[in-house]
């Protein structure tokens, strides 16, 4: 994996904790919804059978949290590792390329024109200045 595609992680994490939020979510919802006592026509308790359903829907939402766990702690090493490239122009570059969320479309990238306005740099500038930033980062890890 070359450093653009490490970078690039970035944003495709931060959309697959939102959908497992969301699937969180759904599942406590699901699990919310069993009524504390069910009884069938002949008034025998549907408990176990509620007790299992939950006890699944638990897991499934442990699975889900580790997962988020693995994800965040990879995205947190991205950014890490973004603010120890060593010139700090190169880092600004990677970060707004990679980390910082677009304004309008938050799993797109901020664009280069938006970049070079940020940095008041021309875009030819901050092209090359991603590239040595790239090729740093490429070289540490």
């Amino acid at each position: 994996m070359n450093a653009k595609e490490y970078l690039e992680q970035y944003r495709a994490i931060r959309l697959k904790l939102v959908q497992l939020n969301d699937r969180i979510l759904s599942i406590e919802t699901e699990v919310a919804s069993y009524h504390p006592r069910q009884l069938d026509d002949s008034g025998a308790s549907h408990l176990n059978y509620r007790e299992d359903k939950i006890i699944k829907a638990m897991e499934r939402m442990e699975s889900l949290e580790e997962k988020k766990r693995a994800l965040v702690l990879r995205a947190d090493e991205i950014k890490e590792n973004v603010g120890k490239v060593d010139d700090p122009l190169e880092s600004m570059v990677l970060w707004l390329r990679y980390i910082e969320p677009h304004p309008k479309k938050p799993y797109a990238p901020l664009g280069w024109s938006e970049i070079s306005k940020r940095m008041v740099y021309t875009k030819q500038g901050v092209l090359k200045i991603h590239n040595r930033a790239l090729n740093h980062l490429a070289e540490k890890m």
